[in-house]
């Protein structure tokens, strides 16, 4: 009998944040940081992806075939894409010929 399968994800999840030292913003030092000058400022570029157009797309998780994946990865290089933005116009593509 095997034992019974945990996701790994979760419980590594939980381990993590126990491992996280919380300190408040007002506990933190900053007198020893120096100010950035006017070209570091300029340099500097916002983290993450902006949201296209008016929504903003939503990470999910799915399971698929990797024989399914491993083919849309080589499509998606061959166009000069992203698998994940291959597969979202894939299925954004699918739905609009459904509907119409």
């Amino acid at each position: 009998m095997t034992a019974k399968r945990r996701p790994g994800s979760s419980a590594r999840g939980r381990r993590a944040r126990k491992n996280v030292l919380h300190v408040p913003d007002s506990a933190i030092d900053f007198s020893d940081i120096p100010p950035l000058s006017r070209e570091q400022l300029a340099a500097m570029r916002r983290v993450g992806r902006p949201p296209i157009g008016g929504a903003t797309k939503r990470p999910i998780a799915f399971r698929i075939n990797p024989n399914l994946l491993q083919h849309l990865r080589r499509l998606a290089a061959d166009r000069g894409k992203s698998y994940q933005t291959l597969m979202h116009d894939l299925l954004e593509k699918a739905v609009a010929e459904s509907q119409g």
